[in-house]
């Protein structure tokens, strides 16, 4: 047997978004490098229509003449998108639950498309009852 030791980086941070209390989605660093995220840019944001679940949410590049399209916002130096509308609508209790995505970048016929999986442990904000209804 010959092992081969692998240099990990413990420190590596993944890109994730996260909902915030006012219902604003905020991007990390490492996120907005991947998406390549700037005060111009815009997205089409979809689910599955075949499960309708909101575990998993695409967003797709798109321009501000495309209908539904959203506009990312930059606060300091951090980028975020106001989707507080669509995360009611999907049912997501973000003002109970701090809920984060991971993101990663995939295909699809043949565009660029961003993939949110929703992280499955989720925190109660502070102040929150567990005992309320989710």
């Amino acid at each position: 047997m010959k092992l081969k030791i692998l240099d990990i980086d413990s420190n590596a941070a993944k890109p994730k978004a996260t909902i915030h209390i006012t219902g604003k989605l905020g991007f990390n660093m490492e996120a907005s490098k991947m998406m390549d995220l700037s005060d111009e840019t815009y997205y089409q944001v979809a689910i599955d229509e075949e499960t309708e679940a909101a575990d998993t949410i695409y967003f797709i590049p798109a321009t501000a003449d495309i209908k539904g399209s959203v506009k990312v916002a930059k606060a300091g130096s951090y980028f975020y998108m106001n989707l507080g509308a669509t995360f009611n609508k999907l049912e997501l209790n973000y003002e109970k639950h701090i809920i984060s995505f991971d993101i990663s970048k995939t295909k699809y016929e043949g565009e660029d498309l961003f993939v949110l999986k929703k992280r499955k442990r989720q925190k109660l904000r502070d102040g929150a009852n567990d005992k309320d209804d989710d």
